[in-house]
């Protein structure tokens, strides 16, 4: 007779995946962050420093 299954039936295994779906929806806004940095090109670097 396994209890383990109705102890808590939506506590920690909701919890979990919903913690894997935001860490999922996270990762999804930096990949395209990251995508976005990229098409804009690489920042300036110290050949041509703009501070002059």
């Amino acid at each position: 007779m396994p209890r383990d299954a109705d102890l808590d039936p939506l506590g920690t295994p909701q919890l979990v995946a919903s913690l894997v779906d935001a860490a999922g929806r996270q990762l999804a806004a930096l990949q395209q962050l990251q995508a976005v940095l990229a098409q804009a090109g690489p920042p300036p670097t110290t050949a041509r420093p703009e501070s002059e």
